[in-house]
């Protein structure tokens, strides 16, 4: 069906799919990457072996994180800069521009700065 759509050319925004189970992804390498709130201007580290969601947990905010798989779009948040390397499977190619998966997605250069909507975690 998804194909079919694309040959179509379907609107990616109209488009609305569950998994059931996790898609076959890429072997995605992990680095370590800056996460900067846009209102406070406070900074994080992400290390390589956690996600913006863990790091933003244990810094005290209550990100919602359900399935930790980029399923089910619980943990959304608005981006404000920086280039990401979406891993999830809800975000439309137009939402991308404005939204991160904090359970899956990542900066797509090591060390680099991701800024996102502080107002977003609340």
């Amino acid at each position: 069906v998804v194909n079919t759509l694309e040959r179509k050319k379907f609107p990616d925004e109209n488009r609305h799919i569950e998994y059931f189970s996790v898609p076959e992804e890429p072997d995605y390498v992990n680095s370590n990457f800056r996460l900067k709130l846009n209102q406070s201007g406070t900074e994080y580290l992400v290390p390589e072996d956690r996600t913006a969601a863990d790091v933003l947990n244990e810094n005290g905010f209550k990100i919602n994180v359900k399935c930790s798989d980029g399923l089910c779009g619980a943990c959304k948040c608005g981006l404000i800069s920086g280039e990401v390397e979406h891993r999830d499977f809800v975000l439309s190619k137009k939402q991308r521009k404005n939204e991160i998966i904090l359970c899956k997605s990542r900066a797509l250069i090591e060390d680099s700065l991701i800024e996102i909507e502080e107002s977003s975690l609340r």
